[in-house]
This record gives C-alpha cells, sequence and structure tokens, in this order.
C-alpha cells in the first residue's frame, strides 16, 4: 500500500542548549500539494525547514519522506540523499 503523505513529521522537537526551538510539532503534506510555513520570527520556522533539509537533527520525534523515515534523534540520512530541494 502507497503512502498517501509526502512528507509526515512526527512529534519533532528541537532543543539547543537552553531553548526548545520547535516544540512537538506534527505535520502531513500529501503529495501534490503545496505547504506553508507562516509565523512570527523566533518561532522555529527556519529550524523545522533545517530538519526537513537533513541540515539539523532534531532532538526527538521523525520526520517521513514518502513513507521512509530519514531522520530521528537516533538517525539521520544525509541531506544529498533526501532529494529535498528549498
Amino acid at each position: 500500500m502507497n503512502n498517501p503523505f509526502r512528507l509526515e513529521i512526527k512529534n519533532v522537537r528541537v532543543d539547543f542548549p537552553g531553548k526548545t526551538a520547535v516544540r512537538e510539532i506534527n505535520l502531513q503534506l500529501q503529495d501534490g500539494r503545496i505547504g506553508c510555513l507562516l509565523g512570527p520570527s523566533g518561532c522555529g520556522k527556519s529550524t523545522l525547514l533545517r530538519v526537513i533539509a537533513g541540515f539539523q537533527q532534531p532532538s526527538s520525534g521523525e520526520l517521513l519522506l514518502h513513507g521512509k523515515r530519514v531522520s530521528s534523534a537516533s538517525q539521520m540520512l544525509a541531506p544529498e540523499k533526501r532529494n529535498v530541494g528549498m
């Protein structure tokens, strides 16, 4: 069975020393759809995009592309192997 979601973000959290940048984000983006991240300065938009692109590893949670886990607190697929452009 094919996964209908191109991108799935499950309970992703990103912590930096003394600060939580992204707190328990969940997102599903279906194949063929376009999404937009909106929010005030400092709310974690760029950090979340860095997790999606593979430049930042989440502290917890997982990221799936086409149903395949590419990032979690214990594993991370290299950015050049994700076929994600920003």
